[in-house]
């Protein structure tokens, strides 16, 4: 559940763990969860992974997901 993965996405990066925080933003990502055109908009506390590729390979994933459906409602593409 997209929503569980964020929750503990959103633990592991309070609790300063990098890797697991990662993991779990990863798979809510990849199973849907959206955020705003920036992910530390929704989610500051992971203001300390901007810059981070891996952070940013999660982030470029969900803006494309994002412009999918955006562009299926036929609405224009958001950036960061």
């Amino acid at each position: 559940n997209p929503i569980f993965f964020t929750n503990e996405a959103a633990y592991y990066a309070m609790a300063d763990d990098r890797g697991q925080a990662l993991k779990f933003l990863a798979a809510a990502v990849d199973g849907g969860q959206v955020f705003s055109a920036r992910i530390t908009d929704d989610l500051p506390f992971f203001a300390d992974f901007e810059g981070d590729p891996e952070y940013e390979a999660i982030q470029k994933r969900m803006l494309e997901h994002v412009n999918r459906e955006r562009t299926a409602l036929g609405l224009e593409p958001v950036t960061t």
